[in-house]
């Protein structure tokens, strides 16, 4: 039995989290107490109430002797730094947390850490972080962790997602979702349905796909929590009416700026453009698809920096773990996968094209210098009802076959970029016009024949072409109303 009130406190943090912190604040004095009520405010979507808490105690906790609630301090400044898009921090926290419990002996306290290291990681290095996981599966079941548990199931499920294990994802889903109302909070809750959510699609789970639904809807209605209102919309945006989708996400956007959280602004930006551009506005349309772009950059950048540190981090955990001659086989290894996570970085995974990182790239490093560009928007006309009526499989190879049909007509100085789900970009640096690729494409693509079963079928595109330009912004607008009129028109077709 637990006497101790911070130990009570701590240990309640999810599972009667009003009652946790009713006692930390009756011992606000205490440094335990603090940690708590930082976990909290962290918990409930207040970061910076969060940040401002942990700061002052974890520096008073480093002066003393290794601690439990050191070590539990660590977890959660590592958690708030990961909610601010902190990475470098998060990760120096947590590999600080993970050798302080080793020097206490606190299993449980290491496998949170463990688990947290392993969530960040499995990005880069999914067969090590899977690892980790089912190991710390196997502690919680031992030593019971509530939130710990459904969490690291949650983690797995994404790293067999990833992986294309989709049926084994989808069953730890599940599992996490059994957790108890009570531990399994609303922003956990949202992230798991936001995953689930199209792998029940893929696979033809159409009622669960309905229950879920729903249950991510009601927990709209139960909470004001805006991490959950911003996971929540971008998930459930794809499906509802456009005029709802508007009127939800432009009320979330300004409180999610205020917090500068670039990963669902990007997003959630895109979702608005594509509503706006359902209803026929493509004034707003555009307008928001250039905030999503300005988000996704500044997001962009703060991922590269989260993977640079990543490698760092992950080679300085395992120098703990393993002998010299060990380390140096395995950094070599790493060298290698680092320098495949830079080109990973700057392509697309499925069609091996450039991303818009890698155009900004260019496009930055192409400034100021003489010639102009000239571009082209590539669709695919009406794409959906090949994933609608073939599957995504199906359309996933429609995408790669005009992908590299687009890679043998272009040059060695051309560019050519996914830039939506369905839509390329052809770019041409230093003048020459793309219209005799462009026909190229059309015929092309007008001769493949795509094969499922023992069916056949085929498909168009539609091009916007924008020629002999400096100003890039304004050649997509171009190219864009292009495009429009092209598709207006009847589609299969392109227009200058």
């Amino acid at each position: 039995m637990i006497t101790d009130p911070m130990e009570t406190a701590w240990s309640e943090r999810d599972t009667r989290s009003e009652h946790a912190e009713t006692l930390a604040l009756r011992f606000i004095q205490e440094r335990g107490a603090r940690v708590v009520l930082a976990y909290l405010s962290w918990r409930h979507g207040r970061t910076r109430d969060a940040h401002d808490l942990i700061t002052p105690v974890l520096h008073d906790l480093k002066v003393g002797e290794p601690s439990v609630w050191y070590a539990r301090a660590l977890n959660v400044a590592a958690c708030v730094a990961h909610g601010m898009n902190h990475i470098d921090q998060a990760l120096s926290h947590l590999e600080e947390q993970i050798r302080v419990s080793r020097l206490i002996r606190d299993t449980r306290l290491e496998a949170i850490g463990l688990h947290d290291f392993a969530a960040i990681i499995r990005a880069v290095h999914p067969v090590r972080a899977e690892q980790l996981l089912l190991d710390v599966i196997r502690i919680f079941e031992r030593e019971p962790e509530p939130i710990g548990l459904p969490v690291a199931q949650f983690n797995l499920g994404n790293i067999y997602q990833e992986a294309g294990a989709l049926e084994t994802a989808v069953q730890f889903y599940f599992a996490a979702l059994e957790a108890p109302g009570h531990v399994l909070k609303p922003v956990i809750e949202t992230l798991i349905l936001s995953s689930l959510f199209p792998l029940l699609e893929t696979l033809g789970y159409d009622r669960e796909l309905r229950i879920y639904r729903a249950r991510l809807y009601a927990l709209l209605k139960s909470t004001q929590d805006i991490n959950v209102q911003a996971q929540a919309w971008i998930a459930l945006s794809r499906h509802a009416a456009p005029a709802e989708v508007i009127e939800h996400v432009s009320a979330l956007l300004p409180k999610l700026e205020a917090m500068d959280n670039h990963e669902y602004l990007a997003l959630l930006y895109a979702r608005l453009s594509e509503a706006y551009e359902a209803l026929g506005n493509y004034a707003d349309g555009l307008r928001t698809l250039r905030r999503s772009a300005q988000y996704e950059k500044v997001a962009s950048e703060a991922q590269w920096r989260h993977a640079r540190k990543l490698f760092e981090s992950f080679l300085a955990w395992e120098e703990a773990e393993r002998n010299h001659t060990h380390l140096l086989n395995y950094a070599r290894q790493l060298e290698v996968e680092h320098a495949e996570l830079t080109m990973l970085s700057r392509t697309d995974p499925l069609t091996g094209l450039a991303n818009r990182h890698l155009l900004r790239e260019r496009l930055e490093a192409w400034a100021g210098q003489d010639g102009a560009l000239s571009l082209a928007l590539i669709d695919i006309d009406l794409f959906k009802q090949v994933n609608d009526r073939w599957g995504h499989p199906a359309g996933d190879r429609v995408i790669q076959a005009i992908a590299q049909l687009l890679q043998g007509v272009a040059t060695p100085a051309d560019l050519i970029v996914r830039y939506g789900g369905e839509e390329f970009l052809f770019v041409r640096f230093g003048g020459g016009s793309v219209v005799p690729a462009c026909r190229q494409i059309l015929d092309g693509v007008n001769g493949l024949v795509f094969h499922e079963g023992l069916d056949t079928f085929s498909v168009t595109v539609s091009i916007g072409v924008a020629l002999d330009g400096q100003d890039f912004i304004r050649l997509i607008e171009r190219a864009d109303r292009n495009l429009y009129e092209v598709k207006q028109g009847g589609r299969n077709s392109l227009k200058v």
